[in-house]
């Protein structure tokens, strides 16, 4: 497992598991209870021991569980009455305090579940930004900083591209701030959905985007980057924006940074883009911006010059 404290180690585990293997454990757990109770007799209470899987299984597995595993619990506790030969002048008498557990276990179920959406909600809304619904700056370096990880342990190639709008400035100063938001939606749209499943679009700021590209190689990496440019170029020409988009990429393949250099450098080839007439890609490996230009010997024994790739041919 993970480092950390004992609690947040056995958190995690927990929510790595599937959801009906916890119901399963669950259940079983609730069923050994009422076994226990049986095996122990009536004088010793395990009503607080009934909690724990129930509420486990509603933060964990969804309330529905929970309150499946609450009816479960109250129903076993009333037949471990009769089958200690619980004797009350009322025959309603066990009914009713079967009852009274059912609702109480209901009420810890639907507090936990309520808290449970509230935590995600505000765990949602650090990490989205609430223009675009795209996610924002800080979550983008979460997801980089474990694709980094994620590479130094396993090989794994992933890819960053960083977009920025150009022009956007002027549009926004002429236009009004109504307008630029108005860009700034469409662009991130453009990226969401022309985006694979795996990738991560973001904005990191201003009118400047961010996508992750997991387990992504260089040439899948600029294919995929490609489409993402010439989906945004169309949004944009199809507004009537008078935009185009400067896109930086670096792929890393064999060694690995730490996330805010993976970000400064393709900020970096952006900026050689927008120097270079602006509204393209500049594409290169990681390894190879780590040192200055330099001939290599190909296969074949031939001599080339290492260089990054410049697609300013992309519009």
């Amino acid at each position: 497992m993970d480092g950390g404290p004992l609690p947040l180690r056995i958190h995690r585990r927990l929510k790595s598991q599937k959801g009906p293997t916890l119901g399963a454990v669950a259940f079983l757990l609730v069923v050994g209870l009422a076994v226990t109770d049986v095996i122990l007799g009536p004088e010793l209470s395990f009503s607080l021991f009934y909690v724990l899987p129930l509420g486990g299984a509603a933060w964990y597995v969804g309330r529905g569980w929970g309150i499946f595993l609450s009816v479960l619990g109250g129903g076993l506790w009333l037949g471990v009455d009769f089958l200690l030969g619980g004797q009350y002048e009322r025959g309603w008498v066990p009914v009713w305090n079967s009852a009274a557990r059912i609702g109480m276990f209901l009420v810890v179920v639907l507090l936990l579940d309520r808290l449970r959406n509230a935590l995600d909600r505000e765990r949602l809304l650090a990490s989205v930004d609430s223009l675009t619904g795209l996610a924002n700056s800080r979550s983008f370096f979460d997801q980089l900083e474990e694709e980094v990880n994620r590479g130094a342990r396993y090989g794994d190639a992933f890819t960053v591209a960083y977009f920025d709008l150009d022009g956007f400035k002027s549009v926004n100063d002429r236009a009004g701030h109504a307008e630029g938001d108005r860009i700034l939606k469409a662009v991130a749209e453009a990226l969401r959905t022309s985006s694979r499943r795996t990738d991560i679009p973001a904005r990191l700021g201003g009118d400047e985007f961010g996508v992750l590209l997991p387990r992504t190689s260089y040439q899948d990496g600029g294919t995929a980057v490609r489409k993402l440019l010439d989906q945004v170029q169309a949004r944009l020409e199809a507004e009537g924006w008078p935009m185009t988009a400067s896109v930086g990429v670096v792929t890393f393949e064999a060694d690995w940074p730490a996330p805010q250099q993976a970000i400064q450098m393709a900020d970096t080839l952006m900026y050689q883009v927008k120097d270079g007439g602006k509204g393209g890609i500049r594409h290169s490996r990681w390894e190879d911006l780590r040192r200055p230009p330099q001939e290599a010997e190909s296969p074949t024994g031939e001599r080339k010059w290492t260089e990054t790739r410049n697609d300013d041919d992309v519009h």
